[in-house]
């Protein structure tokens, strides 16, 4: 299927973006429950939503209908076989992209 006709297929695309942010001493079960708040505030419909005390917490924001980009610029099935190539380094392209991006909104 063309880029053209899958667009056509498939988009709008549906979003949803989530933020756990914990501290050096949070453990992973913690940030787990964050994300099971954010799965029960979802099962009952919201939206978005946020709670933090600064340090540590959470924010979610789900969106029906976006025109695009698609999060994911590679083709299908290249970004698991990326993950396992470079284990451990996943999640720090994923926080450099959140940085560029907000850098980039901040900019008149």
């Amino acid at each position: 299927m063309s880029n053209e006709s899958w667009i056509a297929h498939a988009y709008p695309l549906q979003q949803l973006t989530v933020k756990l942010q914990g501290t050096r001493h949070s453990d992973k079960a913690a940030i787990i429950g964050q994300l099971e708040v954010v799965l029960a505030h979802l099962k009952a419909g919201d939206t978005f939503g946020y709670d933090h005390d600064d340090d540590f917490g959470y924010a979610f924001e789900y969106v029906r209908a976006v025109p695009g980009p698609s999060f994911f610029e590679e083709p299908a099935g290249s970004s698991r076989r990326k993950a396992v190539e470079n284990q451990g380094e996943i999640g720090k392209s994923i926080v450099e992209v959140a940085v560029e991006q907000d850098a980039q909104a901040s900019k008149p």
